[in-house]
Formats: structure tokens, C-alpha cells, sequence
């Protein structure tokens, strides 16, 4: 029996689409659109020739179904006047001046950018704030997995490197790299996304964004400076699910590229869809290895120089039938669908250009602008007056039988080409390379285990060896270094801000009776009762804090101490010798106490504890037997500065910066290093492990500028973030931070990055109300109308009585305060076509009814779903492709089906 399709109906395929990216779908059956939001069928019907009358009534019922949802909604906005009166009359006012007030919320409000920072002297790698980086809790030392924990960058996914760069890609015996990783979970924008495909294809592939930098905090060229430090960065897509990727063959990914990839399968016909450097594109073409070279397994990465894939920006996109065209408003001009070659295999589009006002555009002999273009290909057509345009097919349907002729295709606002092995679009401005890495599905599979057989791409990786120094709060560095592409930033914001409590060294001297300082009443190791006795001394050392006080045992309010340097033997009562070293206690009520340091018993020091400088916080006075040099007293302040994790070190660590003083030194009023050299600009710096005995524990810190043990000239910055001016005359000051600070960076997209945002409307929100766009929510906190004033005739002053707003349609007729239309969709050729008569069938959605034994198309899709309709398995529907079988065993049980099929779908 061959159907009547008239009496079926003669209904509007959905073949032409829009020429628009569709964001949302209509109808939807399960996660096929079925209807666009425009309100335009995407669907064929397609029953069999052959078929019985009960799959006819079946088809009938589905495109009845299409064909009542085929509209879409649409808000009417109304127009607003004010009645006022006057005496008898009445009138009307204009309302002018409408103003909205708006509270928007964001939830996550800064997730958008990524801040971290690093001790001073520390690594960017997998473990911040341990001043190291060879520890296994630093490194990303995983090799066969890019997705994994602790996988590194460089990795082969076979157990080796794919390459390495810079300082830190290739550590140790495990080849592991130090590296610090930004990903989704701590920066919004690099969230997994799904990689998009054109209209009527599936796509189940995910895109994984990373930034990756390698370096550290260090010393600048100034001893008070800490700069940022970048060795290595890398910015990488991986694409997954499985090891393998992104196929290169996506209309059948069990497939090579070369080998067995029918050209209508091809990645560069099926608009796939990823993000790159903050925004949207296409990868528009690709040439993938090719050679014998053989890979060990199925998930090993490989590379080779010279291979190609380049991306595209799309201005406009669009699925038009012939005779419509995609305007690209900004250039101003119109790419139009002339016609779809028959006489080639490809069956190229051919389009000609028109500018806003539908005008052809012509070259300088008068004749029209046209090209051809294959599927999968794009085109620089030079339009006179516009320049170069480049168009790209996607695919073409020739329009067969009684198919519609479109066209698939997209304006591209910009194409790059990017090759491994060179720099970024092969331009000399820039010092970042590019890499891709390839994966072979077959593995070692005798026969298929060479390049040339490559299925898929795993990966596209940018990198910068490049050494740069950010010395300024502000210093960025980009990602990538060309401005059209900057994608994101790394941004140093310099030593994080900290408030300080100055200790100050304060060296007195004099060279007779009227510089000498009389103690009395002194207590303590003095050892004379109650009050106390005296102590005269020439040359002493003031130490104090601007706020707050030292503390030893039996000593806890400790404003100030006096150190003594002198051997002369001051005038004293005391009980015991005073030495150089010893110290004077004055507390906050002014008594003094002294403290017998220096007693002959070999090297000696007393440490004051000083709580602002962390829990490693003291002051610290050592005699000279401990200092090691006859008649040097040192004085230090010392500070916790967290861990440092070098075997050698310990974890938790201070370091000690203070200056010493000589008695050989009286004349000249100046403060002393440690080992004699007379400069007052210098300052003895330690890292040690205990913060009461610096001398008596130092360790061999030596990296980024901070070694233990070397003196430093001022101004100079601790490990703690303390910093220390230039001797001011006989006084020094050691600005004590009140925490330990960070050297902070923030990574983010830059301003030239997603420069085209979506943007959303929210129309007709009462006062009150709200509107919801994603996950912001918008409030209208309050409406303000200016009504202007009216005047009614022959009645004087007015006022305004009442605002009537009216909807009104497009001839201004009003049609109430309210109203919402349902806009239906202009049919203009068949949903419904005959298994003999289809063709084209490898886009959009067809709905195939029937069974194998009489739909061929039904048929061809069971093969490929790998089952069969039988007496067990009588009633099917079932998505495969881009195709949805609805069928049954028997008659009844196709209708069956169909009863199924429509109770699924669903209006969004």
C-alpha cells in the first residue's frame, strides 16, 4: 500500500532552522528538541512506504502534536497615560522619566577571580606556605592520567613526560613537577563544561580548563622588596570522558581520521563548540599526525611538530534555507544562500553577499559577489567595501524529493591558526608555545599503532618558559602576551598589608661623667635589699617597643631594657659584677631590675618574649663569650615565620634580626654588626629553629635572597614581613608586622576576555517584584514616574487623577492591561515524508515510524542501536542518534508506541 502523504497533511518541515544559536528548546522529548524556542519544528516524520494505514494515523498523530506546539510566547509591553482632571474636564498627560531602581544580587560574588599567596621565600607548587618544594606533598609526580589528583602537565599518560619546560617540570627520580594549579574548583570560569555540537548532533564530550604557573616570592634587587618570581606557565584544555578525548571523527569516534572517517563525520563539519582563553570557539579545522611512528597503548598522549588545528569566533551562525541570509550587523553586511550545488559530490552552498538594505553587492565589473563553499571548509571572500569575509559550512542539505534546500554555516569574526611547536599563532610577539596532544583508541593494535591512525584529541596546551619578575603591586602576567587574546592574568598585589609595633634600638654613649646614667633602686640579681641599689654606667642600649611590653619570668611588664656594653666596671652596690650583656628591667611603674646575663660561665644570652611577634616572638641579648667576639654584644628581635620544610630546617621556624655593639667602638655614636665592619646601614640576619637562641640554632636558610647568617644592608624585609630602615643617627627601628605576611596574586580573566557577554532582559517588573536570569536575582526596589503637568481646557489647574497602562498591539490598538501571545510559527514545507523519499536524514531530528519490515529508516536505526522488534520486544521507543524510533510488532503495538512517544514529550 503506498500512503497518501496529503492526507496525512501537508505540514511545515522543520529542516530550516533559525539564524540564530537556539539557547533554549520548546518541546523536548527526554533530551532531543523537538520545537525551538522560536517556536520552528526541528523535526521529519518519516514512515514507510510500504507501510500499514495504523502507521500513517501514528505519523498523523505526532505531527498534530508538532504542529500545536509549533508557536512560541511572547510578552506585549504596555504603554503608559495619566488621566487628570480639571473643573468638569478631563484630559490626559504624558508620562515621561520612567526610572528603575535595582538591587542585584550575585551569589558567589567573587568567584570570578582566584586569589592565593606564598610565605616570603616560598614556591608555587602543590602545597603553599612551606618554603619548599621537593616534598612529595609539593609535587604533581602522577603519570598516567592528566585528570588524576596529582597528575602533572608534562605527562605522556603512559608513565613518562611529554615534554617539559622551565625549571620545575621535571624533578627528581619520579619526574615530577612543582607546580601550582588553578582549576574549577577553585576559579569559576575554568568549570567543566560540555563541548557543543552543530544543530542535530549529539555531543558527550567535557572540556577541562587549568592554569598552571611554576616560581616563587623573592628578594628584589632592593633588600626591603619582595617580587613576584614566574619560571614556567601553562594554560591547558584536557577533554574526556575516558583517556582518549575529543574524536576526531565524532559522526563515528571508534574511527581514525585518516583511515576510516567518512568526510561527513569530521570534526571540522560538526561544530564542536569549546572554550578558549574566556571565550567561545570553534574549531574550525584540523591536520592531525601522520607517519609511522608508533604509540605503546591506548591512552598515551603524543605530540608531533607541525600539526595544525585552528579555531574560529563566530559573528552570526544559522541553519537558512536558500534565499535567506545571516546578517552580520556589526560589519553591516548580509551573507546570503543563493543555491546548493547538485553537480558535486560535496554539494557546496553558494551564497553572495547584500549589504543592511538587501542591496547585491558587486565588484568592480558590476557582477555579484559569489563563492562556493564545500562543507567543513572555510572561505576568505574578499567583498568589496566590507574586505575579507571568511564563511564556513558546516553542512548542506541539496533538498532531494521533497526536502528543503539549507545550509549550515557561520561568519567568522576571527580564525587563528595554532601549530605545535611554534608560538602562539606563529607570531613573534609572543613567548608562549603551543603543543597538542594526540591519543591513537587502538593502541598497540598491530597494524593501527601508528600516528597516522589518530582518533582523538586529549589536549591543547599553551606554555610560557619565559622567566619574568613582577616587582610592582599591578605587575600582570598574561595569558596570552598578544592584547587581541589575553585571555586571563596573573596579578601581583604585592606583600599583603599588616599593621606594625616598632621596636627600637637605641644606643646611648658618652665619653665622660655627664653622659652616664644613674640607676637606683635597682632589684633583681642586684642583690641588695629592699630598696634596692644603684647602678652608673656610661654606655648602655635602649630597647622598647611603641606599644605593649616584653616579658621573663618574674619580669612580665617589661616597658623598656637597658644593655649594658660597657667593661669599665660602672659604679654599682650591687652584689654581683656588672658586664657587658647584663640588662636593666624598667616596668611600667619605672622600677628596675637587673638581670645578671653576663655571669663568666662561658656564652650566655636572656630572651624577653615579645607576643606580637608570633609565638617565636622574643628579644634577645647575648654576652659577648656567646657572640664569639671579644666585647660584641649583640642584640636580636626575633619572630616566627612559619614552616620551611627542607629536611634541614625543621617545620616551624623565626628569624632573628638585631645588630651588635663593641665597647672598642665608644667614639663614633654608630650601632655595629655582628663581625665588626663600622657600618651603621647593616643588620645581622638568622633563621633559626628556636626563637629565644637564634645564635644557638640557626640553620643553612640560603634561598631567594634570604640567607642565614649573611648581614644585610637597610632598608631590609624579614621572612616575616618585618621591615627595618636606615640607622637614624645613633637609633634603629625594626617595624614588627603583626602577623606573617603573604606575598598575594590573583588570577583572572582580563577585560578583553568574554567581551560579548549574553545579555538578558527583565520587562514589566512591578514595583516589589522580582526577576530571576540564571542564578542572579534582580529586586525593583522602587519606580519613579515623572507625570508631566496637564492642563484641561477652560478648567485651569489639574491635577493627576490616575496612570492607566494598556497593552497595545502594533497598530497601537489597545489591548488591555494584560495580554499574552502565543506566536505561531510560519510553516512552509512537509513534516512528513516517505522511507523511499528521504533523504538528508543525517541532521536534524527524524521520528521514524513503524517497523524494520516495513521503514527502511527504521531499520537502518535498529542496526545501529543493535536490537531488534519481536514478539518479546513489541513495543519501541527509543532515542538513537539523532533519530527516535517509535514502532511496534504489530499494529497495534506501533500505535502503542506512538501513545508513548506523546505522553514524553514535554513543553519547556
Amino acid at each position: 500500500m503506498k500512503l497518501n502523504l496529503k492526507k496525512i497533511g501537508a505540514i511545515v518541515a522543520g529542516a530550516t532552522i533559525l539564524a540564530s544559536s537556539v539557547a533554549f528548546a520548546g518541546v523536548m522529548y527526554g533530551n532531543t528538541a523537538l520545537v525551538n524556542d522560536n517556536g520552528q519544528p526541528l523535526v521529519k516524520v518519516v514512515v514507510g512506504e510500504k507501510a500499514a494505514a495504523s502507521d500513517g494515523v501514528g505519523a498523523a498523530k505526532i505531527v498534530a502534536k508538532i504542529a500545536n506546539n509549533a508557536y512560541a510566547t511572547k510578552t506585549l509591553k504596555a504603554s503608559a497615560t495619566a488621566t487628570c482632571t480639571g473643573g468638569n474636564a478631563t484630559g490626559t498627560c504624558e508620562v515621561s522619566q520612567e526610572t528603575v531602581d535595582l538591587e542585584v544580587t550575585i551569589p558567589g560574588l567573587g568567584t570570578g577571580v582566584h586569589n592565593f599567596g606564598l610565605l616570603i621565600a616560598d614556591y608555587m607548587d602543590r602545597e603553599l606556605e612551606n618554603r619548599y618544594y621537593l616534598g612529595s606533598s609539593d609535587l604533581y609526580s602522577y603519570k598516567k592520567d592528566l585528570l588524576n589528583e596529582k597528575g602533572t602537565p608534562y605527562q605522556d599518560q603512559a608513565g613518562d613526560l611529554l615534554f617539559t619546560a622551565g625549571t620545575f617540570s621535571n624533578l627528581g627520580s619520579d619526574a615530577a613537577a612543582a607546580v601550582y594549579k588553578i582549576s574549577g574548583d577553585n576559579f569559576v570560569p575554568f568549570s567543566k563544561v560540555s563541548v557543543q555540537a552543530g544543530a542535530g548532533r549529539t555531543s558527550s564530550w567535557d572540556e577541562y580548563q587549568f592554569a598552571w604557573f611554576s616560581g616563587y616570592s623573592e628578594m628584589g634587587d632592593n633588600k626591603d622588596e619582595v617580587w613576584g618570581y614566574i619560571d614556567t606557565a601553562l594554560y591547558t584544555l584536557v577533554f574526556a570522558p575516558g583517556d582518549n578525548g575529543l574524536p576526531l571523527c565524532p559522526g563515528d569516534p571508534g574511527k581514525s581520521y585518516w583511515y576510516e572517517c567518512d568526510p561527513s563525520d569530521t570534526i571540522q563539519r560538526y561544530r564542536m563548540q569549546i572554550k578558549f582563553l574566556g571565550e567561545n570557539w570553534v574549531i574550525s579545522d584540523i591536520e592531525p599526525p601522520v607517519g609511522n611512528t608508533t604509540v605503546t597503548d591506548d591512552r598515551e598522549v603524543y605530540k608531533e611538530d607541525g600539526t595544525v588545528i585552528k579555531l574560529a569566533k563566530e559573528a552570526v551562525y544559522g541553519i537558512i534555507d536558500v534565499g535567506d541570509c545571516l546578517t552580520w550587523e556589526t560589519k553591516g553586511v548580509k551573507v546570503c544562500l543563493d543555491d546548493i550545488s547538485t553537480l558535486e559530490d560535496v554539494k557546496p552552498a553558494i551564497v553572495s553577499f547584500r549589504d543592511l538594505e538587501g542591496n547585491l553587492i558587486t565588484d568592480s565589473e558590476g557582477k555579484p559577489v559569489k563563492d562556493q563553499i564545500a562543507p567543513g571548509n572555510t572561505k576568505k571572500i574578499y567583498v568589496p567595501g566590507y574586505g575579507d569575509i571568511k564563511v564556513h559550512v558546516y553542512q548542506t542539505a541539496p533538498g532531494y524529493g521533497l526536502l528543503a534546500k539549507w545550509a549550515e554555516f557561520a561568519i567568522y569574526a576571527d580564525e587563528i591558526e595554532l601549530e605545535s611547536g611554534k608560538h602562539f599563532i606563529d607570531s613573534d610577539d609572543t613567548d608562549w608555545k603551543v603543543l597538542f596532544g594526540w591519543t591513537n583508541k587502538y593502541g598497540n593494535t598491530a597494524g593501527k599503532n601508528t600516528y597516522d591512525y589518530v582518533t582523538h584529541l586529549r589536549e591543547i596546551v599553551l606554555y610560557n618558559d619565559n622567566e619574568v619578575e613582577l616587582k610592582d603591586a599591578g605587575d600582570a602576567y598574561p595569558v596570552i602576551d598578544l592584547s587581541n587574546y589575553q585571555g586571563y592574568e596573573l596579578v601581583y598585589n604585592g606583600l599583603e598589608n599588616a599593621d606594625t609595633n616598632a621596636v627600637t634600638i637605641d644606643q646611648q654613649a658618652g665619653t665622660g661623667p655627664g653622659n652616664r646614667k644613674n640607676f637606683t633602686n635597682v632589684m633583681g640579681d642586684c642583690g641588695v635589699a629592699s630598696p634596692g641599689g644603684y647602678i652608673d654606667v656610661e654606655n648602655y642600649v635602649e630597647i622598647y617597643p611603641d606599644s605593649g611590653e616584653f616579658s621573663l619570668t618574674g619580669y612580665e611588664d617589661a616597658e623598656k631594657l637597658y644593655v649594658i656594653y660597657d667593661n669599665s666596671n660602672p659604679n654599682t652596690d650591687c652584689v654581683v659584677t656588672i658586664d657587658p650583656g647584663d640588662v636593666i628591667i624598667q616596668d611600667k611603674d619605672d622600677n628596675y631590675y637587673l638581670v645578671d646575663v653576663n655571669t663568666g660561665g662561658g656564652a650566655e644570652n636572656v630572651s624577653f618574649e615579645f607576643d606580637y611577634a608570633g609565638d617565636n616572638g622574643y628579644v634577645v641579648i647575648y654576652d659577648p663569650e656567646s657572640v664569639g667576639v671579644a666585647d660584641v654584644v649583640s642584640m636580636f628581635v626575633s619572630e616566627d615565620i612559619g614552616d620551611w620544610d627542607d629536611p634541614a630546617g625543621g617545620s616551624d621556624l623565626a628569624d632573628a634580626v638585631g645588630v651588635s655593639i663593641s665597647n672598642n667602638f665608644f667614639g663614633d655614636d654608630k650601632l655595629h654588626d655582628l663581625f665588626g665592619s663600622g657600618d651603621d646601614d647593616t643588620v645581622d640576619f638568622f633563621v633559626a629553629t628556636d626563637g629565644k637562641d637564634p645564635l644557638g640554632t640557626f640553620v643553612p636558610f640560603d634561598q631567594l635572597g634570604w640567607a642565614s647568617g649573611d648581614t644585610y644592608s637597610v632598608p631590609f624585609v624579614t621572612l616575616r614581613g618585618s621591615t627595618l630602615n636606615g640607622a637614624n643617627g645613633d637609633k634603629r627601628k625594626i617595624e614588627v608586622s603583626d602577623k606573617i605576611r603573604h606575598a598575594l596574586f590573583t588570577f583572572r580573566p582580563t577585560a578583553t576576555a568574554g567581551t560579548n557577554p549574553d545579555t538578558f532582559t527583565c520587562d514589566n517588573i512591578p514595583e516589589g517584584g522580582t526577576c530571576k536570569v540564571g542564578d542572579v536575582s534582580i529586586l525593583v526596589k522602587s519606580i519613579d514616574e515623572v507625570v508631566a503637568p496637564c492642563s484641561v481646557s477652560g478648567a485651569g489647574a489639574c491635577a493627576v487623577e490616575s496612570v492607566n497602562a494598556q497593552i497595545v498591539d502594533e497598530n497601537n490598538q489597545a489591548m488591555g492591561a494584560e495580554v499574552t501571545a502565543s506566536v505561531p510559527y510560519t510553516l512552509t514545507s512537509n513534516l512528513v515524508y516517505l522511507d523511499s523519499e528521504a533523504t538528508g536524514l543525517d541532521t536534524g531530528v527524524v521520528i521514524t515510524v513503524g517497523g524494520q519490515a516495513v521503514n527502511t529508516v527504521t531499520a537502518s536505526a535498529l542496526e545501529e542501536a543493535g536490537m531488534t522488534i519481536d514478539a518479546t520486544n513489541n513495543v519501541v521507543v527509543k532515542e538513537v542518534g539523532n533519530k527516535i524510533i517509535v514502532a511496534g510488532y504489530t499494529a497495534e503495538d506501533t500505535l502503542t508506541a506512538v501513545d508513548q512517544f506523546l505522553s514524553g514529550v514535554k513543553r519547556q
